[in-house]
């Protein structure tokens, strides 16, 4: 009843915290509500005329609520972006607990907290105990320097004293894949002629305006590859081929999928179990494995095949 009164004097539905969830975003809302005074007044009215009796919202409960809105937001922030899909890459997970922690430690020196301060503080001792460790973990850093959007050069920031280690893992493990490559050409059979694939208008522009030729193809390959890495820019928006080095740009993109694959947070596989449970219901108990796979990958790609048979009626209607 209490539920349905607030919601009429709320003009809307208060998200509802439940033990399984991140509930941050319930304050969120609940702070939008209270901030608009009819709306407050009437909630308190509703709460004290309640049966059992209640207490108002008084505005040091809405200061305290604030203040754990606005030190809780950057943990709530790095928490989305790894449980995402979209862009949690396993490189993005040591430049967001960095950004946390920053943030953190500004909020630790906001001389503005009254009763937030010793959050912040437990959440920074936590936070050393749990994830500092990582920050020396040479996988989780090569990671974060193969991705287009941090390149080595976000290691300066996040872990200075790494940043030539890591340099040199990248170019001895890029050796790795190029020189086989290299040496399976050169063993090519005399009589078997070599099919060249034309070359991209990309990337016959690069090599007219730097000259790209065999005299350049044949330097040191240590030396290609530390100058790509300190020429690769970070750069923002959606991956895609052409943000990775130019030259050996598939040693690269080979490099990236190994240490990007694995997933920074288990909120996609939680989200795997879940689809399965909607597909394996009662009804559906005697189907085989092959078909239940089947059925789990269609329902988990429904949004690349939407989007592929849009794309197809759009092209049949230009015809």
């Amino acid at each position: 009843v209490a539920a349905n009164q607030i919601k009429e004097a709320a003009k809307r539905k208060l998200k509802t915290p439940v033990a399984t969830r991140w509930n941050y975003d319930c304050l969120v809302v609940l702070l939008k509500v209270l901030s608009v005074g009819d709306q407050l007044d009437a909630i308190n009215t509703i709460l004290i005329n309640q049966p059992k009796g209640g207490s108002p919202i008084t505005e040091v409960n809405i200061q305290v609520l604030k203040e754990y809105k606005l030190v809780m937001q950057p943990v709530a922030e790095c928490l989305d972006m790894l449980q995402g899909e979209g862009k949690a890459y396993m490189g993005a997970l040591l430049p967001n607990l960095w950004l946390m922690k920053a943030s953190l430690e500004e909020q630790s020196q906001n001389g503005d907290l009254v009763y937030a301060r010793p959050l912040v503080q437990a959440l920074l001792r936590c936070y050393e105990k749990r994830f500092d460790h990582l920050f020396k973990d040479g996988d989780l850093l090569m990671a974060t320097a193969l991705h287009p959007t941090f390149t080595p050069k976000a290691l300066e920031s996040i872990a200075s004293d790494k940043v030539e280690e890591i340099r040199d893992r990248i170019t001895r493990e890029l050796r790795a894949v190029i020189k086989p490559r290299e040496k399976e050409q050169q063993q090519r059979q005399p009589g078997q002629p070599e099919v060249q694939e034309p070359e991209d208008m990309e990337a016959r522009l690069f090599n007219k305006l730097f000259a790209i030729g065999p005299a350049n193809q044949q330097q040191d390959v240590r030396e290609v590859l530390r100058k790509s890495m300190e020429e690769w820019v970070p750069s923002k928006g959606e991956l895609a081929w052409s943000l990775f080095p130019y030259q050996h740009r598939e040693a690269w993109v080979d490099l990236f999928i190994r240490y990007n694959t694995p997933l920074p947070s288990s909120a996609a596989v939680e989200r795997l179990f879940i689809v399965g449970g909607d597909v394996l219901r009662a009804k559906r108990s005697s189907l085989d494995e092959v078909n239940f796979e089947e059925l789990v990958f269609l329902k988990g790609n429904m949004d690349l095949l939407e989007e592929k048979m849009g794309q197809e009626d759009v092209e049949e209607e230009d015809l």
